[in-house]
């Protein structure tokens, strides 16, 4: 199978993040280093060496870097997944001190990571960024909703354009993974926030908020970390600089002319 290669997952705790490094690790190539701030939170998977990171911390961050230099003395794949949601302010209202929790985390944890982990990544022989964005950093919401979060997942993928442009020659492909919505923990709390406006429960609400979605669902975690899966492995070879959707279709639905404005759409000839 060749030299094993060695990925390190943010935020890999929970949800999305567990199943990256899950999936990643199922290659008996990989060595996945699984960093969040509380590294027992990491279930124990074979080839998964879970990891202390706080993606906020310069001081965190260098200790990591620090460790890998001395073993496993090479990285290949970087996924930057670590992130928060923060508030469901808009950007007339959003409290600024918070925002700025939001965007230090969303888009200067990655940065910092990319920054420090970049010599590594250089020299290897396929070297790979995946920043696990959302479709919320390419969409506005008409009700105003999460700006700093929005704000700070399109900063996100600026980055990934950017870094893809500036490291021509290095052989590192940048990429960037934009989810809809995901059925997670989080997934779930902002769900039982849906349902308790609209008098609903959990399902009812996730079945409320795809009414007009091509699929009519929200993404399975699996779903996602094959997409990461995919731009880390050999596969997407000739993939850079991209902000991939992986929302089942949501960003190519007309809002003004979907089934529930003017019914289903007829089978018959």
């Amino acid at each position: 199978m060749g030299e094993r290669r060695v990925a390190l997952v943010s935020g890999a705790n929970r949800g999305i993040g567990r199943e990256i490094a899950s999936q990643l690790a199922g290659d008996h190539a990989f060595l996945v280093l699984a960093g969040s701030r509380d590294p027992e939170a990491v279930d124990v998977i074979e080839n998964v060496v879970p990891v202390q990171l706080d993606v906020t911390d310069p001081a965190s961050v260098a200790a990591l870097r620090e460790r890998v230099e001395a073993n496993p003395g090479r990285l290949d794949v970087l996924v930057n997944n670590a992130g928060v949601y923060g508030t469901p302010d808009g950007a007339a209202d959003s409290d600024l001190a918070t925002a700025h929790e939001v965007i230090e985390t969303n888009t200067f944890g990655p940065w910092r990571l990319i920054q420090a982990f970049l010599p590594l990544l250089r020299s290897s022989g396929s070297p790979r960024i995946v920043n696990v964005s959302s479709g919320a950093g390419q969409l506005a919401d008409m009700n105003g909703g999460y700006a700093p979060y929005r704000v700070s997942k399109a900063g996100l993928n600026v980055l990934t354009r950017t870094l893809a442009a500036d490291q021509v020659g290095s052989g590192l492909l940048v990429n960037s993974m934009c989810p809809g919505w995901v059925r997670t923990a989080m997934g779930d709390e902002d769900m039982d926030v849906v349902a308790g406006r609209h008098g609903t429960d959990r399902e009812g609400a996730y079945r409320l908020v795809h009414a007009d979605h091509p699929l009519g669902r929200p993404a399975e975690p699996e779903e996602i970390a094959s997409a990461v899966s995919f731009l880390a492995g050999p596969d997407a070879s000739y993939v850079n600089g991209v902000a991939l959707p992986v929302d089942g279709g949501a960003m190519v639905v007309d809002p003004t002319a979907t089934p529930s404005l003017f019914g289903a759409r007829s089978d018959a000839s």
